[in-house]
């Protein structure tokens, strides 16, 4: 739920970036600046450094609201995770802004590539129900990465125990990610969630790069 609340916010952004990507095609065949300029400007600015902002004062505010297990180390990934996801989000409206000119068109095609992220990724639907011709999907969900970092970092040494101080405790929180498909051995298990998130952050970014250069030939 934290990860779809923070990509899904990210949608916000799109009528702005719609409405830029058309002052972006004048000013740019007016030689104001180059497609460069104007992507570094996007992507430091109103990626990096809004984003940040956001993630801190969001994971500040929630992360002491819902109960999660009072840990420094924990804190921290919460932290990076929800930036991550938010990154990401802002990242994939961003291209989509680069593609499509009409906000309507723009915003179905972000809400379907959301859709689709979610359902594939584990939590609405198990993976061992899917159908095995779409249960490679999940490999390209980021809500799955995104989620896996939260799961993995909340419950890799939790122990579930009966109520009343019985101190019986038939589960472990190893248990429960094997039981979602997510196997923790080392930290390397829950670092590279993050590498791959990375990898798919910086990938839209190249594809809207791609896009803007497509626009200013087009024009």
């Amino acid at each position: 739920m934290i990860v779809a609340t923070q990509m899904f916010s990210t949608m916000t952004e799109l009528e702005t970036l719609i409405k830029e990507r058309a002052l972006f095609v004048h000013e740019h065949s007016s030689g104001y600046y180059r497609t460069s300029t104007f992507f570094l400007t996007k992507v430091l600015w109103d990626i990096l450094l809004v984003r940040s902002l956001v993630s801190i004062i969001f994971s500040m505010i929630v992360y002491f609201m819902t109960g999660l297990d009072r840990n420094v180390n924990k804190f921290f990934i919460f932290l990076l995770t929800v930036f991550f996801s938010s990154l990401f989000g802002s990242t994939v409206c961003l291209f989509v802004a680069a593609t499509a000119s009409h906000y309507g068109v723009a915003l179905i095609l972000v809400i379907l590539i959301y859709l689709v992220m979610m359902v594939f990724s584990g939590f609405i639907i198990a993976l061992k129900s899917m159908f095995d011709w779409l249960s490679w999907i999940h490999w390209l969900s980021a809500f799955r990465y995104a989620s896996n970092m939260l799961a993995m970092s909340e419950f890799r040494n939790l122990t579930f125990c009966l109520a009343n101080d019985t101190h019986i405790c038939p589960l472990t929180g190893l248990e429960v990610l094997h039981e979602k498909d997510m196997n923790f051995t080392t930290k390397w298990d829950l670092w590279k969630n993050y590498v791959v998130l990375l990898i798919m952050t910086v990938v839209f970014l190249i594809l809207t790069h791609a896009q803007l250069l497509r626009i200013k030939k087009t024009n």
